[in-house]
């Protein structure tokens, strides 16, 4: 898929922002995670979820983002971002998606990603299925409070949280496959 191709760094530092139009109004967002994602729940994370029930299930969501993504971008992101999701199937193995993950710039924020520390991670997270295949052993990622406290922010205004708003739209490829684009506005259960 042409996701695929933020799995080269030098793409990734060519295009570190995503433009999405459409009819609710223009955004900018910074790529901060480019992975290897399951389909569905396997290995109980889920690269596509939108809705989390309150911070810690969001930031925990955000950890194995950061800890699947092929490229360390140096993107910050925290509980408070609104994330794109876009996703397609992954060629290297059936059952596996490729997702590109992104956050909404900020207001008052340059649109814009400094690329120049960007480098690919030395060894990421892939889904068991892809070990099985490829061989090779997991890095060790255990969830702890400190692998999420980085995702957590003490600036959550509940006064500017929003419902869940999901918006799909499927983008032909070239060779056929179909890639999703999930533009997700995350709300909790905390204030």
């Amino acid at each position: 898929s042409h996701l695929e191709k933020y799995s080269d760094l030098s793409f990734y530092q060519a295009v570190p922002v995503i433009t999405m139009n459409t009819l609710y109004g223009d955004a900018r967002w910074k790529v901060f995670a480019v992975c290897v994602i399951p389909e569905g729940q396997e290995d109980g994370f889920n690269g596509e979820q939108t809705f989390f029930f309150n911070d810690e299930a969001f930031a925990v969501h955000l950890a194995q983002l950061t800890a699947r993504s092929l490229i360390e971008t140096h993107v910050d992101v925290n509980v408070n971002d609104e994330l794109l999701t876009l996703t397609a199937p992954y060629s290297g193995q059936e059952g596996l998606r490729f997702a590109v993950v992104a956050r909404k710039v900020r207001i008052g924020e340059a649109a814009v990603s400094e690329t120049q520390a960007a480098a690919y991670r030395e060894n990421p997270l892939y889904p068991n299925a892809w070990y099985e295949k490829n061989g090779g052993t997991a890095p060790d990622f255990t969830l702890s409070p400190s692998t999420t406290q980085s995702f957590l922010t003490e600036e959550w205004n509940s006064l500017e949280a929003q419902l869940p708003v999901n918006e799909t739209k499927d983008l032909p490829g070239q060779t056929g496959e179909q890639t999703t684009a999930q533009a997700t506005t995350t709300t909790t259960g905390s204030s």
